[in-house]
């Protein structure tokens, strides 16, 4: 070990960081098996559910089978139900049955702020769930996210009208959204963000099935306005039965959209931006085709879009990666410390659907940028760069 001339205020810092870590094994660890858990939101669609447990348990026994003298790795599926608010005792019950190590992906939508607090709570790592929102508020040490989602796309927008407002002429921005879910996450996520400034905005919920009345709420938009649609294909559908308002700006969310699938007419493509915060179409299909379709390959896993699987494979893998860097020394704050020198650990997020895997120490977010894209006008189904990679400060 190197030596180093430490003063005062650098010894009782590196005594403080000394004295938090564990001083005994974490639990979830024996000498024949590891337990870990995966975490599913209820309302979770069924094919993706089950996408994410099997590639998990497949994961888990290709890595380690166990037998043989080998530990096995054990993975507990925690289906939550109800309202969030009775998450939390759901969750300390599950793990006074079962003690894990770790959770490991996870599946949820705009929702996830009562698992967070309980990895926090409880010191329990929880690397990567396919989260559609983080918790508005995030802070802590234990849990690590791909990207903040919807959140994200929502500052993206925000620093992008603003920097753009003179150029546009934008004075007010209107959001139409439903009145729960991710939308409704990152419509207040922008109107915080935009909190202060001299651009106003205005919340239009949609609470009809009917495209007539979802029609109604943008023929009265002007040039001096932002259209900023946090819908589902489904309601995206809807909306663009018509034509798009004249002049406005108009920004689409890619995540809650479909990313480059986004059902919109060619007059809609031609006129919206769309916040992009996963790789090219073309890399991205490259990099599935190299580092996750063949691990695909003759394994029974249900079918299921390819940045999901991706995604939860890469959580997997970077979980394999910082245990066998603990090197039986299975304390917690240990993982959290190895999985934040990602650099050092090979290649493991290679399936991932993220242009940019990165962490470290206190990084909690491996991509935390978005592109703003837009649709190609002599190839609508292409996409094309508006503006690069922008990570909100």
């Amino acid at each position: 070990m190197p030596r180093y001339t430490l003063g005062d205020a650098d010894m009782k810092a590196l005594t403080a960081y000394l004295r938090q870590l564990s001083v005994q094994p974490s639990s979830g660890v024996s000498t024949e098996r590891m337990a870990f858990a995966t975490v599913i939101a209820p309302g979770q669609d069924p094919v993706r559910r089950q996408a994410v447990i099997d590639v998990l348990r497949t994961c888990f026994e290709e890595q380690h089978p166990g037998g043989q003298g080998r530990q096995t790795w054990q993975l507990m599926v925690w289906d939550l139900e109800g309202s969030p608010a009775g998450w939390l005792s759901q969750l300390r019950s599950k793990y006074a049955e079962q003690p894990v190590f770790a959770v490991v992906s996870g599946l949820g939508s705009d929702e996830w702020a009562p698992v967070h607090q309980f990895c926090e709570l409880e010191k329990i790592p929880c690397l990567l769930p396919n989260v559609d929102a983080v918790p508005q508020a995030v802070e802590g040490y234990y849990s690590f996210y791909f990207s903040k989602g919807v959140v994200l796309e929502a500052q993206v927008i925000a620093r992008y009208l603003a920097a753009n407002a003179s150029r546009l002429g934008v004075t007010r921005v209107v959001q139409i959204r439903r009145e729960a879910g991710s939308g409704a996450r990152a419509a207040a996520a922008l109107r915080g963000d935009l909190a202060g400034s001299s651009i106003g905005i205005e919340d239009r919920i949609l609470d009809s099935a009917s495209s007539g009345d979802f029609r109604s709420v943008v023929v009265d938009l002007e040039k001096s306005d932002a259209l900023v649609l946090w819908l589902n294909p489904e309601d995206l559908r809807a909306l663009a039965v018509g034509t798009p308002p004249e002049g406005a700006t108009i920004m689409i969310s890619g995540l809650l959209a479909g990313w480059e699938h986004a059902p919109l007419p060619a007059a809609w493509k031609s006129s919206s931006l769309m916040i992009y915060q996963i790789d090219a179409p073309s890399r991205r299909a490259a990099r599935m085709r190299f580092n996750l379709q063949p691990w695909l390959r003759g394994k029974a896993i249900a079918p299921a879009d390819e940045g999901l699987l991706g995604n939860t494979l890469t959580a997997c893998n970077v979980l394999h990666e910082g245990v066998l860097r603990l090197r039986g020394a299975c304390f917690r704050d240990y993982l959290v410390e190895v999985t934040e020198r990602y650099p050092t650990m090979g290649n493991a997020p290679a399936p991932q659907a993220y242009p940019r895997f990165t962490l470290g120490p206190g990084q909690r977010f491996s991509s935390p940028g978005a592109y703003v894209v837009r649709f190609k006008p002599q190839a609508p189904d292409e996409l094309e760069l508006v503006q690069d990679w922008t990570v909100p400060q």
